[in-house]
Parts: structure tokens; C-alpha cells; sequence
């Protein structure tokens, strides 16, 4: 028998061959895949920059209306044209067809574009004014070693829509403040800042002058880099707020302005710690946020007010020039300051609150009532005489809110807001008991002393009721300038003089007895009653010649307390705030 044929060289030539054809297909494979990933992410990449250029094309108009104007095929093309070469076959302008959903769609390879809205649930669709554009891409690649396909596609889509970005200001200062001018802004500045502060020349210029934001974000001691660093800044003391301000006053040639804060930076409150987001107020950080401009005096206001922590400030004298009336507590809140908000955002701001507690002393001779009563004020406790009454004040200004409607750059800057306008409370109140007797005739008998014991409510009321509805604010630059603003829900509140009424279930009659019969108590009230309510007006009447001077005071402190801090009584003072960014396309999808 012959000898085996060896095979072994067979064998090895046919397994080089199979894993050569293996590992070369395997090589062409990722070849191919990623040369159709590059192409998938040049489609993406032009999707991204074609969509948000033709964001930019969206002016209202429907879906039909912009698809049918030239223009828009031309932009498409232009936008294209300017994005360069990209891989795989080229990018021929489509119109996108339009699948049963409503979603658009593109047949083949090529580009579209198409206006319309995108929805919440990620849906997109034709409108009757297109807020979004939606651009389609698809190309095919050519494989190098079409060993298991000859070619692949890459398609890919984004969605853009163009927003406008500005920020306003709604509260309670005026960028025209001037607390030099104002003893009641002076009272309370003083002792948070010191008295060498107020007398300063320069400080009338911080109401002048504005700080950037990002001129802020640069200054020194705050030590950022971006607004959104800013606004998480913590453990950042008044001291710092402060020279950061005069860091950029300074910086812009304004010195003696400087100098103030930087010498108000050492007093008082320098060392206290606040929350800066709340002092800037804004919850956004885009470029309109950045380029907002601030009051260099709402900052400085703003700072020291919350630097003091409650905000309870006494105004000082308040029963001046008032006879025979005393303040026991006088209390001043300063609730806020400006409230800022960008875009969508809403700011909310309230205003100030006052309460405060006279003692009044009235003339110690009997009421003037006639000859038929004989009444005088008493302590409802002990019964004793005693014509000391407390008169409770109470100013409530609840405030304002508000959000932006539109915004517009071209050809002037446009804002349009809706504000709402909080309920207001300015009241005076006092309860006074009042003890004696009324000549009645009873059972017959004229001139017969009923003994009578009652309560009568004093009170003055200038409350406003909330706002049901919003109120528009509108304002265009030019005519205006930035620092104007826009009163919203104006009104004053001036409280009116006293009136009195009868405190229900109060009056106190007998017992009497007339002729040795006891006279029920029904019958009684149904005799005293029509004198009292007769009697009720004039000791509002004669209460009032005392406390109706101190409600005079209360009005002129009021009326100079919202002239010194900017204050539009009973509504809201809206400000533009430069600059608004406007036709800046975002992808979206």
C-alpha cells in the first residue's frame, strides 16, 4: 500500500484565504460604517445651521404662506450653499412632503425645509402662523468594498425657532430717587449707613448712574465669571456689593459717585451677609440678562435694605405737631425691591408696610352731645373715666406682578407687558366705650335718665380692592429713553378723615326702674337706640378733632415716603431694561 497524500499545505492555504476574506470584509464593514457616520454627522451639522437660519425668516406668517413665497426656497439655498462640502451625494433642494400626522417629510436624498409649530409632545406640524421651521436631510454614501451592501444613507432633522430675549424691572424705586432731598429716605438710611454717608457729595449722581451686569461680574471682589456664577455667589456681605459698585463706577470716570459707596461699605451694615441673586432679581442668565443696565442707586438701596434682615424701620415724629398724641410703636417695612425678570419669567414685587399705635388723649369734659345725653369715655375694664383711646394704623401695600407679551427690536425697541396690581389696605382704627345716660320718656314719664353703656367703632379707610384683570404696560425707544418708565394701576392712597358707627351688640341698658316698675331691657333699646345713632356722628365727630391732625400726618408722611423711594401707590412702576436681543435663532429639537 502506497502512502497517505500529506494535506496539511491544503489546508493552510485554504484557511489563510477564508480568514483573509473574513477579516477583509470585517475591515470593509467599519470602514463603510463610519464613513456613513461622518456623513450622518455633516447631516446633522447642516440641519442644525440651516434651521436656525431659517428661524430667522419667521415673521408671523402660516405655514402655506411662507412655503409659497420665493424667498424662503432662495434662503434655503443661500443657507445650504454657505455650509461647504459635505459627504455623500449632494444636498438638492426639496419641498418636504407632508405624512398623514402632519409631520413633513423628505423623499429621497436632498434638503427641505418647512414652517410650523412644534408641539409638546414632540409633534410637529403646519400652522396658521409658523413659530418653528423644521429642516429635513438625507444623503446616500457610496461604500468603498461593497462586499455586503454597494451604498447606505444618513438622514437626519433639527427644529429652530427665533426668540427674543429682554428683561424688565417692576417695583417700588425710582430710577430718579434722590434721598438727599428726602428726610424720610434720609431717616432711614442713616442709621444703616451712617450719617457721613447721606451728606456725600456725589450720592444725588448714584440715581444718574448705571452698572452693567457684566461690568459687575468682573468687579474684584465679587470674583466671577459668568451670571449664573453671580447668582449663586453665596456669602457675599453688603461690603462686597458695594465696592464691587464702586469698582465700576470708578472705572467709568464717576469718582465722587465711588467714593460714596466706597464709604458707606464700612458702616454699619458693611459686614452682613446677603443673598446676591435677590439682590439682582434675576432667575435667567442670557444675553439680554447680561446686558442688562442697573440704577446704581436701586443696587445701593436695595443693598442696605437687605442688609437690615427684617426690614422694621421706625419713622420718627410721627405725632408731630399733633396735640395730645403719642406714637407707643411705629413700625416700617420695607417689603422689596425692584423685582427683575427676563422673557418668560415673572417678577413680583411687593411694596411697604406700615403699622404703628398713637395714644390720643381727648378733652376730659363730657361729650358735647345736647341735652338729652350726658356721655363720657371710659376704660371698658375698671368703668373709670378715662379719655386715652389707641389708634391703630395700618398701610399695606401689597404690591404688583407682571410678565413680558412681546418684544421688539426693529425699526424702535418694543416691550409690551400685562401687569397685575395686589391689593392695597390703608386704614385708621380706634374703639372707644363710652358710658353716661339719655333723657328718655319711658313708660310716660319724660326726662327720665336711662343708663347707657356702648361701644363705638372709629375708623378711616382707603383699602383698594386687587386687580381682577391685567393691565397693559407699554413703552417704545424712542421716543423714550432707558431709565423712563410706565405707571401701571396708578392711584394714590390717602386715607380719609374719621367716621364712627355703633359697634353692634355693644349697647348696655339699666336695669331701670320707673315708678317702681322694672323696665325690661327690649323696651329700653327700642327708646335709647334712635337717640344714640343720632349721637354716634358726633362723637366721631369730637374723636376726630383730636385724631383727624394725626391721619394728616400719617397722609404727608405716606406722600413723602412714596415720593422718596419711587413708590406708585396702589400700582406698579414698569421699566424697560436695555438691551432686548431679538431674532435669536435656538435649536429646539
Amino acid at each position: 500500500m502506497g502512502r497517505a497524500r500529506d494535506e496539511r499545505g491544503a489546508v493552510a492555504v485554504f484557511t489563510a484565504l477564508l480568514t483573509t476574506t473574513v477579516l477583509t470584509g470585517f475591515a470593509s464593514f467599519s470602514i463603510d460604517i463610519g464613513y456613513q457616520r461622518m456623513a450622518a454627522r455633516d447631516m446633522q451639522a447642516v440641519a442644525d445651521l440651516v434651521a436656525m437660519d431659517m428661524a430667522r425668516h419667521l415673521d408671523g406668517s402660516s405655514t402655506a404662506t411662507l412655503l409659497a413665497d420665493p424667498a424662503w426656497a432662495a434662503a434655503v439655498t443661500a443657507s445650504r450653499d454657505r455650509q461647504g462640502e459635505t459627504l455623500g451625494d449632494a444636498l438638492n433642494l426639496k419641498s418636504c412632503g407632508v405624512a398623514a400626522s402632519g409631520e413633513p417629510t423628505l423623499d429621497g436624498t436632498g434638503i427641505c425645509a418647512y414652517p410650523g409649530i412644534l408641539e409638546d409632545d414632540g409633534g410637529f406640524a403646519g400652522g396658521a402662523a409658523a413659530t418653528h421651521v423644521k429642516v429635513l436631510t438625507r444623503t446616500d454614501v457610496d461604500y468603498f468594498l461593497p462586499i455586503f451592501a454597494e451604498s447606505g444613507s444618513a438622514a437626519r432633522s433639527a427644529v429652530a425657532k427665533t426668540q427674543s430675549s429682554a428683561c424688565f424691572q417692576l417695583g417700588s424705586f425710582a430710577a430718579s430717587v434722590n434721598p438727599s432731598a428726602s428726610p424720610v429716605l434720609e431717616d432711614i438710611l442713616k442709621p444703616l449707613v451712617g450719617a457721613s454717608t447721606i451728606g456725600l457729595l456725589g450720592y444725588d449722581g448714584l440715581a444718574a448712574a448705571t452698572i452693567a451686569l457684566i461690568d459687575l461680574i468682573k468687579a474684584p471682589t465679587l470674583n466671577v465669571g459668568t451670571v449664573n456664577e453671580l447668582l449663586a455667589l453665596e456669602n457675599v456681605t453688603v461690603s462686597d456689593v458695594l465696592l464691587a459698585e464702586a469698582h465700576v463706577l470708578r472705572a467709568n470716570g464717576k469718582g465722587a459717585e465711588a467714593q460714596v459707596l466706597e464709604t458707606a461699605a464700612v458702616q454699619a451694615v458693611a459686614g452682613v451677609e446677603i443673598e446676591i441673586g435677590e439682590l439682582i432679581g434675576l432667575s435667567t442668565s442670557d444675553n439680554a440678562a447680561l446686558s442688562t443696565q442697573f440704577n446704581a442707586m436701586d443696587l445701593f438701596l436695595g443693598s442696605v435694605f437687605l442688609a437690615n434682615g427684617t426690614n422694621f424701620l421706625a419713622i420718627p415724629n410721627l405725632q408731630a405737631g399733633v396735640p395730645s398724641v403719642g406714637v407707643t410703636t411705629a413700625q416700617l417695612q420695607i417689603i422689596e425691591r425692584p423685582q427683575r425678570a427676563c422673557n418668560d419669567d415673572e417678577a413680583k414685587t411687593a411694596q411697604i408696610k406700615l403699622a404703628a399705635t398713637a395714644k390720643a388723649n381727648l378733652n376730659a369734659s363730657p361729650l358735647p352731645l345736647g341735652p338729652l345725653l350726658n356721655l363720657k369715655l371710659i376704660d371698658p375694664a375698671t368703668g373709670n373715666p378715662n379719655n386715652d383711646i389707641a389708634v391703630d394704623i395700618d398701610i399695606d401695600v401689597a404690591g404688583a406682578h407682571g410678565h413680558l407679551t412681546d418684544v421688539d427690536c426693529s425699526p424702535v425697541e418694543k416691550f409690551r407687558a400685562d401687569i397685575w396690581t395686589d391689593l392695597v389696605q390703608a386704614r385708621v382704627s380706634a374703639t372707644i366705650t363710652v358710658k353716661g345716660t339719655v333723657k328718655a320718656t319711658v313708660l310716660g314719664i319724660a326726662g327720665v335718665n336711662v343708663p347707657v353703656q356702648f361701644k363705638v367703632a372709629l375708623s378711616a379707610d382707603a383699602s383698594k380692592p386687587a386687580s381682577v384683570s391685567s393691565a397693559p404696560a407699554s413703552m417704545d425707544l424712542p421716543p423714550n429713553v432707558y431709565g423712563d418708565h410706565v405707571e401701571v394701576g396708578s392711584g394714590t392712597t390717602i386715607l380719609p378723615n374719621l367716621t364712627a358707627s355703633m359697634v353692634s351688640g355693644t349697647l348696655a341698658t339699666g336695669p331701670l326702674t320707673v315708678l317702681g316698675l322694672p323696665v325690661p331691657t327690649s323696651t329700653l333699646d327700642a327708646i335709647v337706640n334712635p337717640i344714640l345713632d343720632l349721637a354716634v356722628p358726633a362723637i366721631g365727630t369730637f374723636v376726630g378733632a383730636t385724631v383727624n391732625p394725626l391721619i394728616g400726618v400719617v397722609n404727608t408722611n405716606l406722600s413723602a415716603l412714596t415720593t422718596a423711594l419711587g413708590i406708585n401707590v396702589a400700582g406698579a412702576d414698569f421699566y424697560p431694561l436695555a438691551r432686548p436681543v431679538c431674532n435669536n435663532p435656538a435649536l429646539r429639537g
